[in-house]
């Protein structure tokens, strides 16, 4: 991931599809010597869990360093791909511009006022739960660039899901 490493050396983990398709990637570490050892485990909740060693004491890594190289316990949140309720979709929901890189505007196609709207990052975390009306505008200039997911839930019940990117 060129250009977003935090230092000397990071962890860059990566997950792959069944096709060799890269689903997600991630650069962690501190402004040091980061390294994953040769292990990772899926853990009962979804999530990953890898050990590392770490001479770093910012960024990824929790300040506390008490030597040249600190072994470094990893737990990555468990994937939370938002899914459509199996119904079939009448609307559109349409998120622009996409990739967004201050605001990113979310509308869903015919006569909706407003909707409840979630949205997740690429490892599952809830970034924002609100209503809000049509064609409204949701600030992200504040987000770290990545794959995010839109689920629109209508007062009908219908659930509408997009994906979009922020980058800078």
């Amino acid at each position: 991931i060129a250009g977003e490493n935090h230092g000397l050396v990071d962890v860059w983990i990566v997950k792959l599809s069944a096709d060799g398709i890269t689903e997600w990637q991630k650069l962690l570490g501190g402004s040091e010597y980061d390294a994953a050892l040769n292990a990772i485990l899926q853990t009962d909740d979804g999530g990953f869990v890898f050990p590392g060693l770490t001479g770093s004491t910012d960024g990824d890594v929790l300040p506390g360093g008490y030597d040249f190289f600190d072994f470094w316990l990893v737990k990555l949140s468990p994937e939370s791909v938002p899914s459509v309720e199996p119904f079939v979709q009448t609307g559109v929901l349409e998120l622009f511009p996409n990739p967004a890189q201050a605001a990113v505007s979310i509308q869903i196609s015919g006569a909706v006022a407003a909707f409840s709207l979630s949205i997740t990052d690429e490892f599952g975390r809830e970034i924002s739960q609100q209503t809000i009306s049509n064609g409204a505008q949701i600030n992200v200039s504040t987000w770290p660039n990545g794959l995010y997911w839109a689920k629109a839930i209508t007062s009908s019940g219908q659930v509408l899901v997009e994906k979009f990117t922020v980058q800078k």
